[in-house]
C-alpha cells in the first residue's frame, strides 16, 4: 500500500515526456526497435505492447511499471528476511518506497521496475543456489534472469559483477561456481552484444562527470535531505563494518554470502557506473535504480546492529528503535517535497498547435526526439485534418521509434505547397538546436516566409509559426 501510494504522483501526470514516448514508439515497432537499440529494453516493450492493447492512456501504461515495481519489494521481503530478520527487511521495504528514485520511477512507463524485479530475483535465485540442492531447473532459472537483465537495461549487467564479488567474497565451494557460471558467462555475452549492436548508446545530454553529478548521486541513493543523507551514511558504514566481522567469523559460506551480500549489491554496481563515467558520460542516477534496495537495506541494518550494541540499556534501545522510525518518517517527508512537478510542456505544446492549426498548415520537426512526445501529446487532439509532418513526408499520428527523416532541405521544400510551418524544438538537446538552425536557415524558409508567432515553453521547448509571405 505504501508503495502504490508513493508512486500515484509520479503516474497521475497528464502528459507523456520524452523517454516515455520513446517506449510508446518502441511498441508499434519491436524489431526495428531492437536493431536500433542493440536489444536494450526488448523485454520491456514487449510486455508494454500487450499492455497497451487495454488502453493507449499514460496513467494505465504506468501501472504496468508499478505493478512489476510491487512485485520486486515483495520478493525484496523475501530475500532481506533470509539474510537480516523480518523486522529489518520490512523496514528496509518501507525506506526503498519512501526514496527519491522510488518516487520518480515506480510510475513511468520505463523499464526501471522491471529491470528492478529482475535483479531481486538474480539475489533471491543466487542465494537459493548458494543454500539449496543442485538442480538443473534452479541453473537454468538463473541463468535466464542473467541473461534478461542487460536485455532490460543494459547497466542493469553491473549487477550481476556484484554477485561475483559477493561470491568471490565467501570463497564459495567449486561446485556452486559451476552452477553460476552460466548465468553469468550468458549476461556477459549479451552485455557486450547489446553494447556493440547500439545498446552502449547514451543521449548527448548527459555531460562529463564532475563532482557535483557525485554529490547529486550520493543523495538520490541515500536521501535527498543532506543532513539525513548523512545520517544514512553513516548507518551503512556501521553495517560494512559489522559485516566484515560477521564475515571472518562465519563459518559456512552461506553465512559468509549474506554477510557481504548488501554490500557487494550496493559497492560494486555505483562504483562500476562512477568508473564507466569517467570513460564514457553514463552518470544518470535512474540507471543505479536497482540498487536503492540494498542502501535501504544497509541502511536498517545499521539501525538494528545500534540496537543490539545497546541490548543492556532499554531506554538506549528504544532511542535507537525510534531511530528507524523518525528516518522513514524524514524519507516521507522529504519525498514529498521532492516530488516532480507535471511534465507537460509536450501537451501544452500540442495544445497550442491544434487550437491554432488550419487545413493546409504543416509541422517541421528537425530531430527525432522531438517528434515522439510530441506525437504522444498529440494522440489526445482531435483536429478534423492532421497536419502534414513534412520532415517525414505524411500526417501526424503514431509515435515511431525508428523512422528516417528528410533533411531539412528536402522538407521544406515540400512544404512550398502549404501556406504555415509550425516548427518545433527543444534546445535541450544539441541535435535539436543544430537541426534548428539547419532550418531556419534555409533560403525557402528565409525567402518565402516570415515569423508571424512563436511560444516557449519548459525545458527549452519552443514553436516558432511561419507564414508565406506575411509581414
Amino acid at each position: 500500500m505504501l508503495g502504490a501510494t508513493t508512486a500515484i504522483p509520479a503516474i497521475a501526470r497528464p502528459a507523456l515526456w520524452f523517454d516515455e514516448a520513446a517506449s510508446i514508439g518502441a511498441t508499434h515497432q519491436l524489431g526495428l526497435t531492437a536493431r536500433e537499440s542493440g536489444g536494450t529494453m526488448a523485454p520491456y516493450y514487449v510486455l508494454l505492447r500487450a499492455w497497451s492493447l487495454v488502453s493507449s492512456d499514460p496513467r494505465w501504461l504506468r501501472l504496468l511499471s508499478l505493478a512489476l515495481g510491487l512485485s520486486a519489494v515483495a520478493l525484496f521481503i523475501r530475500v532481506s528476511e533470509r539474510w537480516v530478520g523480518r523486522s529489518v527487511a520490512l523496514a528496509s521495504s518501507a525506506a526503498l518506497v519512501l526514496s527519491y528514485l522510488w518516487a520518480q520511477l515506480a510510475g513511468e512507463a520505463r523499464s526501471y521496475t522491471l529491470a528492478l524485479l529482475l535483479t531481486v530475483a538474480a539475489w533471491d535465485r543466487l542465494d537459493r543456489l548458494m543454500g539449496g540442492p543442485a538442480t538443473g531447473a534452479a541453473t537454468l532459472g538463473y541463468g535466464v534472469i542473467c541473461v534478461l537483465l542487460p536485455l532490460t537495461h543494459g547497466l542493469a549487467a553491473l549487477v550481476v559483477g556484484a554477485q561475483v564479488a559477493a561470491l568471490l567474497c565467501a570463497k564459495v565451494e567449486p561446485a556452486v561456481w559451476r552452477r553460476v557460471a552460466p548465468g553469468v558467462l550468458g549476461g556477459t555475452l549479451v552485455t557486450v552484444a547489446c553494447a556493440v549492436g547500439g545498446g552502449s548508446d547514451v543521449t548527448d545530454w548527459v555531460r562529463p562527470t564532475t563532482w557535483s553529478d557525485l554529490y547529486r548521486l550520493w543523495r538520490h541513493m541515500t536521501a535527498v535531505l543532506p543532513a539525513l543523507a548523512f545520517v544514512v551514511s553513516g548507518l551503512a558504514v556501521v553495517t560494512i563494518a559489522g559485516a566484515r566481522a560477521d564475515h571472518r567469523t562465519s563459518s559456512t559460506t552461506l553465512g559468509r554470502f549474506r554477510a557481504v551480500a548488501p554490500t557487494a549489491w550496493a559497492a560494486v554496481p555505483t562504483v562500476g557506473l562512477i568508473a564507466l563515467s569517467l570513460v564514457h558520460p553514463t552518470l544518470v542516477s535512474r540507471y543505479l535504480f536497482v540498487v536503492v534496495p540494498a542502501w535501504a537495506l544497509l541502511a536498517m541494518q545499521g539501525v538494528a546492529r545500534l540496537v543490539r550494541v545497546m541490548h543492556a540499556n532499554p531506554t538506549k534501545q528504544a532511542v535507537t528503535a525510534l531511530l528507524a522510525i523518525i528516518l522513514l518518517a524524514c524519507a516521507a517527508t522529504t519525498q514529498a517535497a521532492s516530488w516532480s512537478q507535471p511534465v507537460d510542456e509536450w501537451d501544452r505544446a500540442a495544445a497550442v498547435v491544434a487550437e491554432g492549426f488550419e487545413g493546409a498548415d504543416a509541422v517541421l520537426m528537425p530531430e527525432r526526439r522531438n517528434r515522439m512526445p510530441f506525437e504522444a501529446a498529440w494522440a489526445d487532439r482531435n483536429p478534423p485534418v492532421d497536419p502534414t509532418l513534412l520532415d517525414f513526408e505524411r500526417p501526424l499520428g503514431t509515435p515511431r521509434y525508428v523512422e528516417s527523416a528528410k533533411t531539412s532541405a528536402e522538407a521544406l521544400r515540400l512544404g512550398s505547397r502549404h501556406e504555415r510551418i509550425w516548427v518545433v524544438y527543444q534546445y535541450v538537446f544539441a541535435p535539436s538546436r543544430t537541426a534548428y538552425r539547419a532550418a531556419v536557415g534555409s533560403s525557402t524558409l528565409t525567402e518565402d516566409f516570415s515569423v508571424v508567432d512563436q511560444w516557449t515553453f519548459d525545458r527549452e521547448l519552443n514553436i516558432v509559426l511561419y507564414e508565406r509571405g506575411a509581414g
